[in-house]
C-alpha cells in the first residue's frame, strides 16, 4: 500500500471553511476512487487550524490518478487560497 499524509496550515479565520472542504474531499476520494483505501482527517487539538491527512492507496499509480481527479484539482484550487503551508509526506506502509 501507498501511504500519504499531509499537514495542512489553514488561515486562521478560515479553518472552518477548509475543513467543510478537506471533509468533502475525503468522501469524493473514498466513493469515487477504486483504489483509495483510507482518507482520515485528524485536526489538531490545539491548533484548531492544523490538519493532518493520512491517504491509503493501491500504489503510487493509484495515487497519480488521484492527483488528476477532477475532485481532488477542485479541492486543490478552492483551498489553495485557505491555506497557508502544506507539507507531504510520501511512502510505503511496511505495517498496519
Amino acid at each position: 500500500m501507498y501511504a500519504v499524509i499531509v499537514k495542512f496550515e489553514a488561515v486562521l479565520n478560515k479553518a472552518e471553511e477548509f475543513k467543510s472542504l478537506v471533509l468533502k474531499q475525503a468522501a469524493n476520494s473514498l466513493e469515487q476512487e477504486t483504489e483509495c483505501y483510507q482518507f482520515d482527517v485528524v485536526q489538531d487539538e490545539k491548533l484548531n487550524n492544523v490538519f493532518y491527512l493520512y491517504e491509503l492507496y493501491t500504489n503510487r499509480q493509484a495515487f497519480d490518478v488521484h492527483l488528476k481527479s477532477a475532485h481532488f484539482i477542485e479541492f486543490d484550487q478552492l483551498s489553495t487560497s485557505l491555506v497557508i503551508n502544506k507539507e507531504v509526506w510520501l511512502g510505503q506502509l511496511v505495517a498496519q
